[in-house]
């Protein structure tokens, strides 16, 4: 485990507000393959693997068509062995003040286990240009992984997804089988559209560096809200199965008072917190600048109403 990323930097591409930029991103990580517990991925064998992602700077509000240090901060987290309650610049909070929780959560075993369990139908909202997809793809056994945005950038992932396919120059193969890349607006009737197309009975929804922008907190959850109850109703109609529904949300800390207030309105929505995590970590957003320290905040919250035959955990 690592005990701090201050070594290494996380760079904004600057280039890419001017031309199309293509950047490779390398992880060693365990492979996914058979693992099923903590114990199991702790001797599975190391492999390094690297993504080349096109970027480009998109005529649209936002800039969706880049690689955010957030996402491959988050990838080399996933990547991280051994005991998290061991690193000086974590801080747990909640029901996981002492690294463990009432719904089984196995801090010890990695984070990547806890993330990306099997059996997770996951659907990142705002995926980019599909860095965390890939990753996740490659080094899980999710059941399947939907990678949505706006029309420019799910076209920019589909072209990333598909260059990146079959690559095992670092010892690793990347697979797309389990990727769908799809376009979903945030809001009540896109995500309700959306869901009618896709036909998935989602349990995790993963939002990567989403609610700086307080303008889009509002309609981010009631994309999360219609998922959520597109899950529970399936768990109420056909009984309990699989895994309970949750949010993962990492992002780094730019507005603490503003980001707050988006996951209070999510704890607001029936959602407790499994893990609250934080990390020291360097990052540079433009190349003039000197590189800053900053905090990544990675929270992992589950819907109490999907949790349907264990009220006394409560």
């Amino acid at each position: 485990m690592k005990q701090s990323d201050e070594d290494h930097v996380f760079s904004f591409q600057p280039e890419l507000r001017t031309r199309v930029y293509d950047y490779v991103y390398q992880y060693k990580c365990n492979s996914a393959s058979g693992i099923s517990n903590g114990s199991e991925a702790e001797t599975m064998p190391e492999v390094f693997i690297s993504f080349s992602m096109q970027q480009r700077y998109l005529d649209i509000e936002g800039t969706g068509g880049a690689v955010y240090p957030c996402s491959d901060i988050f990838c080399q987290m996933l990547c991280e062995k051994g005991s998290f309650k061991d690193s000086p610049e974590a801080q747990f909070s909640g029901a996981n003040a002492s690294a463990s929780c009432n719904s089984g959560v196995d801090i010890d075993g990695g984070l990547r286990l806890e993330v990306l369990r099997p059996q997770t139908r996951a659907l990142e909202m705002g995926c980019g240009p599909g860095l965390l997809a890939l990753f996740c793809a490659q080094f899980s056994e999710v059941q399947s992984y939907w990678a949505v945005d706006v029309l420019d950038v799910s076209e920019l992932c589909k072209l990333n997804v598909a260059a990146n396919s079959g690559n095992t120059g670092y010892g690793g193969s990347v697979s797309s089988s389990k990727i769908v890349i799809d376009t979903m607006l945030f809001g009540r009737d896109s995500t309700k559209e959306f869901l009618q197309k896709a036909n998935v009975n989602f349990n995790t929804v993963l939002l990567s560096d989403c609610c700086y922008d307080d303008g889009f907190h509002d309609i981010m959850l009631e994309s999360i809200d219609e998922v959520r109850k597109a899950s529970v109703s399936t768990v109420i109609e056909h009984g309990k199965s699989g895994l309970n529904f949750r949010v993962v949300v990492c992002y780094p800390v730019r507005n603490a008072a503003l980001e707050q207030r988006f996951v209070d309105k999510l704890m607001a929505a029936d959602f407790r917190s499994v893990l609250d995590f934080k990390r020291r970590v360097m990052v540079r957003y433009d190349a003039a600048m000197e590189p800053k320290p900053t905090k990544l905040h990675l929270l992992i919250l589950e819907n109490r109403m999907s949790r349907t035959t264990q009220p006394d955990d409560y």
